[in-house]
């Protein structure tokens, strides 16, 4: 190679990425010769390059239930919050949830933006803590948690999706965008019964236990 010339393609250096973890491999090792067709060679000696890389789970991401009323299915992309069935004017409690990156070994830290569009005005979830986030590092929680609550403000049957759009991220290389997770929210608001309603239901109570009754003064018969 020529004085002041670069040789960019005969020295090359790979990297399997197939298994997370934190690498330092054995120095390679450089032989530099000074040549000139009328001379003999002349040795120049050698250099070291260590080589050394990290490779990192990708993000992921877990929800689970911390406390509260609802009851929290699913897994992986999809989860369900089913508050079931309230009396219009009945508050419906709430449950927290924790997000957390569960990533484990060397990982990459979790970043999400929630899309809340599908909610309407008027609807009856009550949210906290679904605000956008990043640098959660993996085996973290995210701080503060979520809350939903369920208000039986609004007569109806109510079903709605919470999107989390995710990223895998390690300030090494460009952000890895993830499949989005949803959460989906389902409860259902009852008018509260007319009193005469009562009334019919406690008379038909009535006239089953007398029909009881009267079987089992016959049996006894």
């Amino acid at each position: 190679m020529v004085a002041g010339a670069t040789d960019a393609s005969n020295l090359s250096v790979a990297l399997n990425t197939g298994t997370a973890g934190v690498y330092s491999g054995t120095n390679a090792v450089v032989t530099f010769t000074s040549q000139n067709p009328e001379m003999a060679d002349l040795a120049l000696g050698t250099a070291n390059v260590a080589l050394s890389a990290t490779v990192n789970n990708v993000a992921a991401t877990t929800l689970a239930k911390i406390s509260g009323v609802g009851d929290l299915s699913g897994g992986a992309l999809s989860y369900t919050l089913n508050f079931g069935t309230v009396v219009q004017g009945v508050n419906g409690g709430s449950t927290a949830l924790s997000l957390t990156n569960s990533a484990f070994g060397p990982a990459d830290a979790l970043a999400g933006t929630f899309n809340l569009s599908a909610l309407q005005v008027g609807d009856p979830f009550l949210l906290g803590g679904f605000n956008s986030f990043d640098s959660l590092a993996a085996g973290s929680s995210l701080a503060g948690g979520l809350t939903v609550g369920f208000s039986g403000t609004s007569l109806g049957s109510f079903d709605r999706i919470i999107v989390l759009n995710r990223l895998s991220t390690n300030g090494s290389g460009p952000d890895l965008g993830l499949a989005a997770v949803e959460l989906h929210l389902h409860g259902e608001v009852l008018a509260v019964p007319e009193p005469g309603t009562y009334g019919m239901m406690l008379t038909g109570l009535l006239v089953v236990m007398l029909g009881a009754r009267r079987r089992t003064a016959r049996q006894a018969a």
